[in-house]
Formats: C-alpha cells, structure tokens, sequence
C-alpha cells in the first residue's frame, strides 16, 4: 500500500452544495489529499453524478451505498432518520478506506477548511485516532451549556482522524457494531448518533490524541472565547492560525445567523461581526456550487415507494418490533 492520505466525508444528495463546498476548501490548500465521498442516498443515475463537473475537477473518488459490502443497508437507512444513518455507516466508511489510505481525516460536509491540515497528519505518524472535543477550556456556560455535552457527548465526531493501524481497525469494527443497533438520538436513552459511543474510545484504544487547540473544529458550541480576525492572507483565531470551522445548523436562506435552531438557541452574525466576513465567503460559495437539481432532491429514505412520507411513529414502531440484527457479529 502507498502512503497515502484521503479526507473523507458523507453526505445525503441534498447536501451536495455543502460536501463540495468542504472538499473544495481542502483542495485549495491541501491539493495532495485525495477527496472521497460516501453518497448516503439513493442514487438513480449513477453515471451522471461520477459525470458532475464539480466532482470531475476536484478528482473526487465516489462510493454509493451498494459499495461499501453493509448488508440490507435499506433496513438500517429505514431505522434510521437521516443524520442517525449518516452517522451509523461511518466506521464501515473509515474501514474500507483504511485498505486503501494510511492516513484517514473524515470532515461532515458542513465544514469548511482555512489552511493545511498537516498538523493532524503529523499527529497520525505518531497516535492512532485523534479527536477534537466539543469544548476545550473550563467554560462552563455559554452558548451550549456544559449539560448538552453530558447528553451529546464530549467529542464532535464532525471530525475524527484515524490511521491505517490494527488498532483502529479493532476500534472501528466495535464502534460499527455499536451503531448498527444503537446510533439514535435519544437522550432517554443516553444516546446521541454516532458521539456518544466515542467517550469510551480513550478509555479502551490506545494512542488516542484530543486535539484541543481552539483553531480546529470551531462551531456554535464553542464559539465563545474564540474570535476570529485576518492576518496577511488567512484567518486567525485568538492569534492561532484558523484551520476548519464547523457550520453546524448554519441554513443558506437565514444567511444572517451563524446557526438557527430555535427562537430560544440561535447567533446573529451582528452579534459577532468578527465572523461576517468568513460567514460572507461561505454563502457565496455554497451558491457557486448549488445544483438545482439536488438541492431540491428529496432524501429518498423519507418516503416510501409508493411516495408516501415515512413519519417518526413509523420508525419508532418498526425499531420497537426490530430483533437487533445480524451483519453485526462482525
């Protein structure tokens, strides 16, 4: 095997715009990295999206769900909401890369990249897995209150870095066996996608690095004590160079909020002009690289053939009367 390094996202159809918008940001200051794709929907012309000139210029490497060897990958992508099954088919994502690369960096679509990303490469020659928490300091009240993390997780796995190592590939396989039957968010449960299963992951595997440094993953929950301003030509956060900020629950047609959740958890960008301009850069180019055509996609494991919503109860029942599956002895 060469010695190689991929970053890798996943994404649903609907999403197009936000996972070329990441991969191009990579490619603009990492063009060495190969970029792959892993399409968490239903694709009905398969040569016309390996033909989209986006994916063409960037030389993206693309995987459907046929691929990637997941048995009965329907049943789960029913199981699943759509951000439940994005998450859930992660670490089999990771593993089958793992016999290609050396190097894996998976970023959620939502990202986008400032700088070269060889600070966690450098850190792969020397650990396994590297994690960047969702709060770095003691801030106990901010935005997201410390209590979000005790149900969402300590890690943001939006990112997580893994090398081609025995280890990782252990981690990955109980890490696939634990999502295969339980990456719901469900806090009655203490569940929350594929995060929370991660804070054992220090505990169990060694050579895990938390990457703690307030440039990398920057996002809504973390926001606080950080701001960014611009030096030469690239961003810096409190004086550390910026390297990929995190748009989590950022919508293009509410350009004038960081992130909207709700009415109660929500940032205006007035309220931190110190991300207008960066903010301004990442709408325009979502709009470079909006296709009509799948930003009015339908993620297709919503409906039922005959066009029908699947509704929450629907899978909630199916769930309920579900054995826990096979595949899953791997």
């Amino acid at each position: 095997m060469s010695n190689k390094t991929t970053v890798a996202t996943i994404f649903a159809l609907n999403y197009y715009s936000k996972g070329i918008t990441m991969l191009e940001s990579v490619n603009k200051f990492n063009p060495d990295i190969e970029l792959n794709i892993l399409i968490s929907d239903k694709v009905e012309n398969k040569e016309k999206f390996l033909n989209d000139a986006l994916i063409k210029k960037l030389n993206v490497k693309v995987t459907f769900l046929e691929d990637l060897e997941l048995r009965d990958f329907e049943n789960l992508a029913f199981k699943y909401d759509m951000v439940e099954f994005c998450t859930c088919v992660k670490p089999k994502y990771l593993l089958m890369l793992a016999d290609e690369y050396d190097k894996i960096i998976y970023l959620d679509p939502d990202i986008m990249v400032y700088a070269v990303l060889e600070e966690i490469q450098n850190l792969l020659d020397v650990h396994n897995i590297v994690l960047t928490p969702h709060i770095s300091g003691t801030i106990e009240e901010g935005i997201s209150p410390a209590t979000d993390f005790l149900r969402n997780g300590i890690y943001n796995l939006g990112f997580i870095a893994v090398k081609n190592a025995d280890v990782v590939k252990i981690f990955l396989k109980w890490w696939h066996k634990k999502l295969m039957n339980y990456c719901f968010c469900d806090s009655r449960k203490s569940l929350a996608w594929d995060q929370k299963w991660v804070d054992f992951v220090p505990a169990l595997f060694d050579g895990v690095y938390v990457l703690r440094s307030p440039n990398y993953n920057v996002a809504f929950w973390n926001i606080q004590g950080r701001y960014i301003s611009e030096k030469n030509t690239y961003y810096v956060n409190n004086d550390y160079p910026l390297v990929f900020v995190h748009y989590s629950h950022f919508n293009i047609n509410s350009p004038n909020y960081l992130f909207y959740i709700n009415d109660g958890l929500n940032l205006l960008i007035e309220d931190r002009r110190d991300l207008s301009k960066i903010t301004s850069e990442y709408v325009s180019a979502l709009r470079s690289n909006t296709n009509e055509s799948y930003a009015k996609k339908k993620y297709r494991y919503n409906y039922y053939d005959n066009g029908e919503i699947v509704k929450e109860a629907h899978r909630k029942l199916y769930n309920h009367l579900d054995t826990e599956t096979e595949e899953y002895n791997e």
